[in-house]
């Protein structure tokens, strides 16, 4: 079985650290002859990030990650033609251009959460 690829390839040197981008749960932490070794991190309102072609896992499937922890080495495994890191950002199942998307800054003030926590009570308000 084949899978397209959709994402980008960064070009490192083999055992190079990746860490995780999202807060969220490792989803998949395995092996595919086409992507190689890979980790999946699932987080919040449908965001997966996806991480092939590793030399090494270093995180286990169901465990929690933040922005930052280490999940993995880079590497050559599955189908590729050289050590590299491809990158995967799935947003509702469906690939993202991880280059043009633009995440909303968190609220970082008291008042600012209140209003993104009850912005919903607001919108009957709204034409």
């Amino acid at each position: 079985m084949t899978r397209l690829l959709n994402g980008i390839d960064y070009s490192m040197p083999m055992n190079t650290k990746i860490v995780s981008v999202i807060d969220g749960k490792i989803t998949r932490a395995e092996y595919n002859s086409t992507m190689g070794y890979f980790v999946e991190v699932t987080g919040k309102a449908g965001v997966k990030t996806r991480y092939l072609h590793l030399n090494k896992i270093l995180v286990t499937k169901g465990a929690r990650v933040t922005p930052g922890d280490a999940i993995a080495l880079s590497g050559n495994s599955g189908r590729s033609s050289g050590p590299h890191l491809h990158y995967e950002l799935v947003i509702n199942n469906n690939p993202v251009n991880s280059l043009a998307f633009r995440a909303a800054a968190p609220a970082d003030n008291k008042l600012e959460q209140h209003a993104f926590a009850h912005a919903r009570d607001y919108e009957r308000y709204l034409d």
